[in-house]
């Protein structure tokens, strides 16, 4: 049998050679070390976005990186100034850190994405990653890749469309360890789309002291009735009647100050008016909500949603008020109190529906049984009776 032998040096240089191995193998004269591992890099932020500066890399709350407007679906031509009837262009959103994610084309959609043309807020729909063609179209945004820090969005500017085009991000947008924006986002930078008219030179005015807020107050710039929550299917008939629910949809100009509760207290201040009388809706701030409340549609708190059931006792007329006390999350209230012009009109009865209605076809259903037993043999006889006649099948 062979038998090895082992030195006794051997052990140390084993020992050398494994210590050797696990050290840094970094060159320590490189003026230039790794940077990738010892930095955090350079970011790229567009323009001095407000209201919430974005926070410090390492801070662990996420924020936006960048914002831009490009030409083409390959995102290498930015795109300024003003944009014509009929032009699709992208714009490129990138967070810090990669968000939560969820295609959807209602509330639950994340990341939380809008835009604002004129007066008027819209949300984009959330598309799967490598979303196109049909599945990708103005109005969605998508995963730009495999991950969820950087997006694009894709928007037609519709033919009769006019005023300023701008991006706006959630404040409840979180990333995967579940992280908010530190603010609500608005981009400084802006398209003018629709055809723009040249405008003779005028005189130079002297320029005024710039203000830190906007004094203008807020405005109702929408009032819609709906048969859904989620306000997308219109009351297109005037009527209404016992039982049915009506959405109210309400839009403002600006971001309102929500202060949930009933009566004098609640804020934004909306009414349901019946024949000229005004009843406050009581104010929630998110969840299920019942007939006589109202809830924001989303965090932004520009849009709200009210609830109402028809009673089978109430007549008349139908619809909204916005009360004089309510206020933008600046402080600036409403110039005045505001009816919506349009109204619904209540009815206690309903259509008969009879006539069009197919008849419910009625089952035959039995009507007696009868036993009779023979004289012999044990042999019974059974006798049925049906309402209508059966089909007799032999088994």
């Amino acid at each position: 049998m062979k038998r090895f032998h082992i030195r006794r040096g051997l052990p140390v240089l084993f020992l050398v050679l494994f210590l050797i191995s696990c050290g840094d193998t970094e060159d320590p004269l490189d003026p230039e070390p790794n940077t990738a591992t010892h930095t955090l890099g350079t970011l790229k932020i567009t323009g001095a976005d407000t209201p919430g500066a974005p926070a410090a890399p390492g801070a662990g709350v996420p924020f936006v990186k960048e914002v831009g407007y490009y030409k083409d679906w390959k995102l290498t031509e930015p795109l300024s100034g003003t944009v014509k009837p009929g032009t699709t262009f992208r714009v490129k959103i990138v967070f810090s850190e990669p968000m939560k994610f969820k295609p959807a084309d209602n509330d639950d959609a994340r990341p939380i994405l809008y835009y604002r043309l004129g007066k008027e807020q819209h949300r984009f729909k959330v598309a799967k990653h490598g979303a196109r063609d049909e599945d990708f179209v103005s109005g969605d945004a998508k995963p730009l890749g495999s991950g969820t820090d950087d997006f694009v969005c894709k928007y037609t500017v519709p033919a009769d469309a006019t005023g300023k085009f701008r991006v706006e991000i959630g404040k409840f947008n979180a990333d995967l360890d579940g992280n908010n924006l530190a603010a609500f986002y608005v981009h400084d930078t802006k398209l003018m789309l629709g055809e723009q008219t040249p405008q003779p030179p005028q005189e130079p005015v002297a320029p005024t002291p710039a203000t830190s807020e906007d004094t203008t107050p807020p405005s109702v710039v929408e009032v819609g009735f709906y048969r859904n929550a989620q306000v997308s299917n219109p009351i297109t008939s005037e009527a209404v009647h016992a039982g049915d629910t009506i959405y109210t949809k309400v839009v403002f100009s600006k971001p309102m100050q929500l202060v949930a509760g009933s009566g004098a207290a609640a804020r934004p201040s909306l009414f349901f008016v019946i024949d000229g009388v005004a009843t406050p809706y009581r104010m929630k701030e998110k969840g299920a909500f019942a007939s006589g409340e109202c809830k924001p549609k989303w965090a932004s708190r520009n849009i709200y949603i009210c609830k109402y059931t028809v009673r089978g006792e109430t007549l008349g007329t139908f619809s909204l008020k916005v009360g004089e006390t309510s206020i933008d999350t600046t402080g600036v209230a409403v110039a005045a109190a505001y009816v919506h012009p349009a109204s619904l009109l209540k009815s206690a009865e309903r259509p008969n529906y009879d006539d069009v209605l197919p008849q419910r076809r009625q089952a035959p259903f039995l009507q007696s049984l009868c036993i009779r037993q023979a004289v012999c043999r044990g042999i019974f006889q059974f006798e049925f009776s049906f309402s209508k006649p059966v089909r007799l099948d032999k088994v």
